[in-house]
């Protein structure tokens, strides 16, 4: 039939056009889906495009690196504790080229919480919320 995206074969006089998977190589720059050949989408180069035209997993850290979203919590209620950030940037969704900014989809890096400040043997850890960047003073929480 001519379709790039079906295993044609003919026996007896009989020909089918079996369909090839989601995903398969149909030309040099596609790949088929629900038997069709469609173009790359993920052109090699593109921020979640790996070299080969793949797009890369979700979660990855992707974009300009700009810190988008800030939380803050204490480690410790009591004397010598520290105030501790995570910072999230943009991800790869593992279906498209370019980075998303979308909640859901921010990822922290590193992805452990970072001492921003510790408050010494003599203060106590306060962070009312966690956008709260929080501050170290002597009075018990």
């Amino acid at each position: 039939d001519g379709n790039p995206c079906t295993a044609d074969s003919c026996t007896g006089g009989t020909c089918a056009h079996t369909p090839l998977a989601d995903g398969a190589a149909c030309s040099a720059a596609g790949f088929c889906s629900a038997g069709t050949c469609l173009p790359q989408l993920c052109v090699p180069g593109s921020m979640c495009c790996d070299a080969s035209g793949n797009f890369m997993t979700k979660g990855t850290k992707c974009g300009t690196q700009v810190v988008l979203k800030t939380l803050y919590e204490c480690d410790s209620t009591a004397l010598g504790g520290s105030i501790l950030k995570q910072e999230y940037y943009a991800s790869c969704v593992g279906t498209a080229a370019n980075c998303s900014n979308a909640a859901a989809d921010l990822v922290w890096d590193p992805p452990v919480w970072l001492t921003k400040q510790a408050c010494g043997p003599l203060n106590y850890c306060h962070v009312s919320g966690p956008t709260d960047p929080g501050l170290c003073n002597q009075t018990p929480p």
